[in-house]
Parts: C-alpha cells; sequence; structure tokens
C-alpha cells in the first residue's frame, strides 16, 4: 500500500503500460483541448456571464471568474496531468495505486460522474446536429414564436431526437475504435479547424454595426453585482464547465503522455487558451445581439437587450438554439453563417463527449478488457443510450 513516505519512482521516458501514447506534443495538446473546448464554451458561457452581469456590464463576474481559474482549475489539473502520467492508469486504479486500495472507490465515484455527465451530454449534441442539418435545409424563423415551436417541435412531438443521439453515439463509438491511435489524427483536423471557424466569426461580429456596444458592455462593470454570492459560485462553477478540471478526462488523457509532455506547461495553457475561447464566444454573441437591436432601434436602452441575453428558454436553450437562428436570420448571409455556428458547437460538443466516453471506457480496460476498443465503446454508449431514453423527457427542464 502506497503512503505518504513512498517515493514516486520516475518512469523511463518510453514506458507507457497502455500500450498507446500521443505520436506528438501538439497532438497532445490539441487532444486536451478537444476535451476542454465544449458546450460550456460556445452555449453555456454567454448565458451564464449575462446572468450575472448588470445594468451596467459584466466585468465584475469576469473578476470573479479570472481568479477561479489561476487558484483552482490549473493547480487541480497539474494533479491529474501528474497522477495520470506516472501511473498510467485511469482514475480508479490511479486512485488505489497512490493511496491503496481502500481508496479505490474515489476514482470510481469520478467515473461515474463522468458516465452522467456522458448520459445527457449526447443528446445536448445531437440538439446541435439536427439545427445544423435544418439550417441548411430550411428557413431560418424570423419571430421567438416560430423559433421555440421549432425547439418544441422537434424535442416533444417527434423521434427525432432518439435518432440524432443515435448518431452522435454510433460517431463517439467510432472514434473510439482504437483509442488514441484514432482520436488524436481526428482532433489535429477538428480543433485547428473549429479555432478557425470560431475566430472568423469573432471577426466578423466585430464588422457589424454597434457590435463594439456588446463589447463595451462585456468590460464594463457594475459594482453593485460583485457582492452577490451567487456571482462567484457562477464563476467557480463555469471554470469548472469550461475546463473540465477535476473531473478526471484529463488524467485519462495524460496516460498517453510521456515524460516529454510537461505537467505544469499543459495545465496552464490548456485552461488558459480554454477561456480565451470562452471569453471570444460571448463577445461574438454579445456583438451580434448588440448590433441586432442597435441597427433596428437607434438610441434604444440596454435593459433590454441585456433581457434578452439572460432568457434562458426551454432547457437553457434561449440564447443559443432559440435567438441566435433568428438574429442570423435578419442578416446576408445568415444561414451560411447559422451553419457555421452550429457546426462549431457539434464539433466542440462531440469532441467533450468523445473524451468523456474515453474516460470510462479506459477504466473499464483496466480491469481485464473483456469488451476493448469498440465493444466497450459501444456498451457504453448503448447504457448511455438506455439511460437518456429513460429521463430524456425531463431534461428539457434540467438546468446545467
Amino acid at each position: 500500500m502506497a503512503d505518504e513516505s513512498s517515493p514516486l519512482v520516475r518512469k523511463d521516458k518510453s514506458e507507457n503500460e497502455g500500450g498507446s501514447a500521443f505520436t506528438s506534443s501538439l497532438g497532445a495538446v490539441i487532444t486536451c483541448l478537444a476535451s476542454a473546448i465544449g458546450t460550456g464554451n460556445i452555449w453555456r458561457f454567454p448565458r451564464i456571464i449575462a446572468n450575472n452581469s448588470g445594468e451596467k456590464g459584466c466585468l465584475q463576474f469576469l473578476i470573479a471568474w479570472v481568479p477561479f481559474l489561476i487558484l483552482w482549475c490549473v493547480p487541480v489539473l497539474v494533479i491529474e496531468y501528474g497522477v495520470g502520467r506516472y501511473t498510467r492508469k485511469a482514475t480508479v486504479l490511479s486512485f488505489a495505486r497512490l493511496l491503496g486500495p481502500m481508496y479505490g472507490w474515489l476514482g470510481a465515484w469520478i467515473v461515474l460522474t463522468s458516465f452522467i455527465i456522458g448520459c445527457f451530454y449526447a443528446v445536448i449534441v445531437g440538439w446541435y446536429l439536427y439545427y445544423l442539418i435544418i439550417t441548411i435545409g430550411w428557413e431560418l424563423p424570423t419571430t421567438h414564436g416560430e423559433s421555440e415551436e421549432i425547439f418544441r417541435h422537434y424535442t416533444e412531438q417527434t423521434a427525432l431526437p432518439i435518432l440524432t443521439h443515435a448518431i452522435i453515439v454510433v460517431m463517439t463509438a467510432f472514434a473510439l475504435l482504437y483509442g488514441v491511435k484514432i482520436f488524436e489524427p481526428l482532433f489535429k483536423v477538428m480543433i485547428p479547424l473549429l479555432l478557425v471557424l470560431m475566430f472568423a466569426t469573432f471577426i466578423w461580429s466585430m464588422t457589424l454595426p454597434h457590435a463594439t456596444a456588446g463589447v463595451t458592455f462585456t468590460f464594463s462593470a457594475d459594482w453593485e453585482e460583485i457582492g452577490k454570492p451567487g456571482l462567484w459560485v457562477d464563476a467557480l462553477v463555469q471554470n469548472a464547465w469550461d475546463t473540465g478540471s477535476g473531473s478526471g478526462l484529463f488524467l485519462v488523457l495524460a496516460t498517453y503522455m510521456t515524460r516529454t509532455h510537461g505537467v505544469v506547461r499543459y495545465s496552464t495553457m490548456v485552461p488558459v487558451i480554454n477561456d480565451l475561447v470562452s471569453l471570444m464566444c460571448s463577445l461574438t454573441l454579445f456583438g451580434v445581439v448588440f448590433s441586432f437591436y442597435l441597427t433596428a432601434n437607434p438610441g434604444m436602452p440596454l435593459a433590454p437587450i441585456v433581457d434578452l441575453l439572460k432568457e434562458n428558454g426551454p432547457a437553457n436553450t434561449g440564447l443559443t438554439l432559440i435567438w441566435v437562428p433568428i438574429l442570423y436570420g435578419t442578416m446576408t448571409g445568415g444561414r451560411v453563417l447559422c451553419a457555421i455556428f452550429f457546426l462549431c458547437v457539434l464539433m466542440a460538443g462531440w469532441s467533450s463527449h468523445i473524451t468523456i466516453v474515453e474516460s470510462v471506457v479506459r477504466n473499464i480496460e483496466d480491469f481485464g478488457g473483456f469488451c476493448l476498443g469498440f465493444l466497450t465503446s459501444v456498451l457504453w454508449n448503448w447504457t448511455d443510450d438506455t439511460c437518456s431514453k429513460v429521463w430524456g423527457a425531463e431534461i428539457q427542464r434540467c438546468r446545467y
């Protein structure tokens, strides 16, 4: 049994009990970013920062958000990367190896959490697949009622959520067919493309008339809001959603690392880049929303715009699934831009789902590998599908 006095003997650079490793430092960075960048950046962050804004702006939330990145996310990621790279085991056996067999249940608790998250994550990613398809094939809605009806029809009156969910499940299973040998090269293509699309959309949004009003609002403070406990709680929770710190995902990814992959460097670089992506997504949506309203109503007070940004809508989809199609629908080339937006959300969500499933699959493989590779992925995803069907109807009322 390991104790505090047990030396952590450094493994040889080439040693990898899992039999697989990242082929390059670039592949390792991009794979870690694939795990971190997801719906928490594009969907959740703009809504959370809006909900914690005051009449004058949102800066007070950013002031609370940044320290939690440094004080909580980075230290936790250092531990995850260090433990995973040292033990070459997933969460359960990592805890058992470092703390002793009696503490393996702590790792199992993390796996259970990842499993539960994955159960609804695939459903959400399926929503974005559906919206990408209808954006390409149908006209965009022009009113709030039309847009909300599209979502309600899809989720409540058809079996399409099961189909889109199944498609995501199969896509994830194939992505994990041979583990890191498949998802590393996949991410090398997908994540740079995602970042390019995001950045291009951000630059476009900043060229819109009155978009700078959204930027000004984001970096203006309403100091009366900073003392509210809920703001600080949201800032901490959002960092967890943004970076995935404490979820065990990076511990599992670190099992594919070697001594050439610096623990501190990755633990700092990945969350910082991830949070910059979150801020860029927020500025993009704020720019589009402010431009839409101030162009149509010059001199309009900010209060109604802020109320729109705070609207959660069904299943907290208000800004992303309800208003984004409307906003893009009023612009020249809006369908193309809207399709690019949902493609970005789909790619970000799917890449995160792959790493969530991988964290569960790798733990199963550690315990004997009775259903390795593709069979493990299918088994996990079949269970995921079953869980989603049981409570899928309730997911529309969940608060993420």
